[in-house]
């Protein structure tokens, strides 16, 4: 990955930008490990990359402290990423168990409300029998109240 390096004391994008001197060209060995940057650092990483001259020795000590200074970013940045991690599946295990408690709840509601329906079917079909019944028991009475108003039954009673 390439970064422009912007010249010291820039801030923001230059109204008239000066061509930034480009890096020299990379090449890239197959038997020589290459190291690729990722993660907030890799501006860094490539100023002092960039600003090392080249010289006979391996690594220059800005390189080395470049290096040391990605290998701390990246540990900050694996500590946070595990700290992240462990409060996300504090947060899923808290709530899965509310998930586990409101379905439980709502299974119990649901049995409940079948025995509730059942119960109150059986009421009304309990209703409905004496309701009917009655209703029977009443007009026979008023039936026979009514064979006892005749005129005719009077009579008959009465000898």
């Amino acid at each position: 990955m390439a970064v422009r390096v912007l010249p010291t004391g820039t801030i923001g994008i230059p109204l008239n930008p000066t061509p930034a001197p480009e890096p020299p060209a990379l090449e890239v060995e197959d038997d020589v490990p290459t190291l690729h940057l990722v993660g907030r650092s890799e501006q860094r990483l490539a100023q002092a990359l960039f600003q090392t001259e080249a010289v006979d020795e391996p690594y220059s000590p800005d390189t080395v402290r470049a290096l040391r200074l990605l290998a701390m970013d990246n540990l900050v940045d694996i500590i946070q990423l595990r700290e992240v991690v462990q409060e996300r599946d504090a947060e899923v295990a808290a709530l899965t168990g509310e998930v586990d408690m409101w379905r439980a709840r709502a299974l119990d509601e649901h049995a409940e409300r079948g025995v509730e329906q059942r119960e109150a079917v059986r009421r009304e079909r309990e209703l409905v029998t004496v309701l009917h019944s009655e209703l029977i028991r009443n007009e026979t009475l008023s039936g026979e109240l009514a064979w006892r108003r005749k005129p005719w039954f009077r009579r008959i009673g009465r000898r």
